[in-house]
């Protein structure tokens, strides 16, 4: 996989804004490369399952095992590299990421759901790759449509597979429904999974009412989860021109396409957080527990870096204890929708 760093993206004309690239600290790149390999022909549809694995410097082959993230992407965006700089950054920090494709339609007459297909494609890929992933630390990144698969994912693996049982943490995007999850699941939902779900303030696709209301109702212990809502911002660059950072359903793109560029939402509104959630679950580095466990207002957690002029660009909103109006249908996808199963 060749993704290009930060700097080099601004370069390409691929990163617009004033904010820089995170570079150091939280957000900033680790020391992997990347080793990027397909497994072809097991998958539905024939479609190929994606792994992306750590490489250490003059190492061919992986020697060690690493823990594994589960990404669960937007829907039909199945082609890994619409997220690539984001996957980078997870496995320069010493983590495989398995992305399994699913089709582009909800289910197809007797045959399984895209769930089914996330779930069997993550199973196939671990076989795959059980001489460098270790189960027992496993990760689901959910966006949109694969946000709201991750608990029903996250559950499965743990309590099916037995993997996560160590470790296991989620960090979801923007979620749609939550299907399959039952009540019964979620008042029993492993106590150890960490949880972080973002929202956006500017989503006009989804209802960040669907996201607190599971955030409210999972039984995982207050102190092992955090929901934030990342704020657009409007301020001036270098040359004097305004610019709009926009807290919509792209981020970390301007669009849904690979085409799309990034800006500094990217480092600060996603990459930051998951890179202190994983350290925190993963490492248990002790500034990452402390930066979650000091106050939802550190500025580690919730600062979004600072505008040309000194003005701090808006701050993320961290909070144990979102309240969202759950009657708005100003969404594409309201929570009071007959698709929600959890309306």
């Amino acid at each position: 996989m060749s993704v290009l760093n930060g700097h080099d993206l601004r370069e390409a004309g691929l990163y617009l804004g004033p904010l820089d690239p995170i570079e150091t600290g939280f957000g900033s790149r680790g020391p992997f490369k990347v080793n990027y390999q397909k497994i072809s022909g097991v998958h539905e549809d024939n479609k190929d399952i994606h792994l992306f694995i750590p490489q250490k410097e003059g190492e061919e082959i992986a020697e060690e095992k690493y823990p594994v993230v589960f990404f669960s992407q937007g829907f039909a965006m199945s082609d890994p590299f619409i997220y690539d700089v984001f996957i980078d950054h997870i496995v320069s920090q010493g983590a495989v990421v398995v992305f399994v494709p699913h089709r582009n339609i909800f289910r197809l007459p007797g045959g399984p759901g895209n769930y089914e297909m996330l779930f069997d494609g993550y199973t196939k890929a671990v076989r795959k790759g059980i001489s460098f992933i270790d189960t027992s630390r496993i990760g689901v990144v959910g966006r949109s449509f694969g946000g709201g698969a991750a608990p029903w994912l996250t559950y499965k693996m743990i309590n099916e597979h037995g993997w996560g049982e160590d470790k296991a943490f989620m960090f979801i995007m923007a979620p749609w429904y939550f299907h399959k999850i039952t009540d019964e699941q979620l008042a029993s939902f492993p106590d150890h999974v960490k949880l972080h779900i973002q929202v956006y303030s500017d989503d006009k696709i989804n209802d960040p009412a669907i996201a607190s209301e599971l955030f409210g109702t999972i039984s995982i212990p207050e102190k092992n989860k955090l929901f934030s809502i990342v704020y657009s911002d409007t301020g001036k660059d270098y040359n004097g021109d305004f610019y709009i950072y926009s807290a919509n359903h792209q981020v970390p793109k301007s669009n849904v396409d690979t085409r799309a560029v990034y800006d500094g939402y990217l480092y600060h509104a996603v990459i930051k957080q998951y890179h202190i959630l994983f350290d925190s679950v993963m490492n248990q580095e002790s500034e990452a527990m402390e930066i979650l466990n000091t106050g939802l207002k550190n500025p580690k957690l919730c600062s979004m870096g600072v505008w040309p002029d000194g003005r701090a660009v808006r701050p993320i909103k961290v909070t144990r204890n979102p309240q969202l109006d759950k009657g708005s249908l100003s969404f594409y996808f309201p929570f009071t929708s007959i698709l929600n199963p959890r309306r």
